[in-house]
């Protein structure tokens, strides 16, 4: 297994941004980090789909809590539509997506000084349950057995199986 945790964080404030990047700047949980911010949940979904991450902070809210911009949970059934990522909800106010926490979905307050640490301790369970690796292991067990299968098997038997015109049989 790779040795590093690539963590994608959805957060449209500017001083999360620089706090984030710096928690996470440096390896944890014998992991190097991999750290990128998006600050528009407009781009979230497409940055999500078009590149790999192992985890997704997301923030609930565009702007502060109180103007009820909820956007987090739009977005985390946008993500379960179209693949497998372990999300941390992170934000200000988690009352709205408590109801949300499960093995795959984390939900931490940005609370003074223990937001930062509670959060870290998300992630650290999340990695300690391998969520987050299981989509790379099963995609590089199946590539390793597509590979083995048809080089070692069906190109190395060619005389048994034979390229005609109308066979069609190994693509079904």
């Amino acid at each position: 297994m790779n040795n590093t945790l690539r963590i994608l964080s959805v957060e449209d404030e500017e001083e999360q941004h620089d706090i984030l990047k710096k928690v996470f700047s440096k390896p944890i949980f014998q992991k190097k980090i991999e750290f990128k911010v998006i600050d528009s949940f407009e781009n979230a979904i497409d940055e999500i789909t078009k590149n790999d991450y192992h985890i997704v902070i997301l923030d609930i809210y565009r702007g502060k809590p109180d103007d009820n911009n909820e956007e987090g949970e739009k977005i985390l059934e946008t993500i379960q539509k179209e693949r497998f990522i372990p999300i941390v909800f992170y934000s200000g106010n988690t009352k709205n997506v408590k109801h949300l926490r499960s093995q795959m979905v984390g939900v931490v307050t940005k609370a003074e000084g223990e937001g930062i640490e509670n959060l870290k301790k998300e992630i650290e369970r999340l990695v300690k349950s391998n969520l987050p690796f299981i989509r790379e292991k099963i995609h590089n067990h199946l590539e390793k057995e597509l590979k083995e299968y048809f080089w070692n098997i069906i190109h190395e038997r060619k005389n048994i199986f034979r390229a005609d015109e109308e066979d069609f049989s190994l693509g079904y």
